[in-house]
């Protein structure tokens, strides 16, 4: 998150700016940290899904501000129940310093090259100033090794 901070622009600094990290929030290890709310059902580019608030209870928070100090989270998830596919993540923190709000809302769309579920979109808005990035042309890499052992010939009796 560090390296990606790097490259933002504008003045505030932040490092929560990853179309994927609310993500990081469903995990089952962090779930006991957030109290979740099952709120009503949407369309989300024709996919129907259920919104989940959610709100982070457990200290000490998953994301920090300044001097370590605690910024808890909210937001909401819209899920399709059957699948658990993510079609939409809205994060929320409220900044003390600037007396004003965070919201980071990542939009997801079918990649089928890929058979998964990947970021399209994501807004953010800062002390009134914001940022959107689109995301495309999403590639498979892989990495293939090939061993070769010269082995020396087996002794003569």
């Amino acid at each position: 998150m560090n390296e990606s901070a790097a490259c933002n622009i504008g003045p505030v600094v932040r490092t929560i700016n990853v179309p994927t990290f609310p993500l990081v929030f469903l995990h089952p290890k962090n779930q006991k940290r957030f109290r979740f709310e099952r709120k009503g059902r949407h369309r989300i580019e024709g996919v129907s899904g259920v919104e989940v608030r959610f709100e982070e209870t457990g200290r000490p928070t998953l994301v920090k501000r300044e001097r370590d100090a605690d910024l808890p989270v909210e937001g909401s998830f819209w899920i399709v129940p059957a699948r658990g596919t993510v079609l939409r993540t809205r994060i929320r923190f409220e900044l003390p310093v600037t007396r004003s709000t965070a919201t980071v809302t990542t939009e997801y769309r079918p990649e089928p090259r890929l058979a998964m579920w990947l970021p399209s979109e994501m807004r953010e808005r800062y002390a009134g100033s914001g940022a959107t990035a689109r995301y495309a042309n999403f590639r498979r890499f892989g990495v293939s090794v090939e061993e070769k052992a010269n082995l020396p010939e087996p002794d003569e009796p």
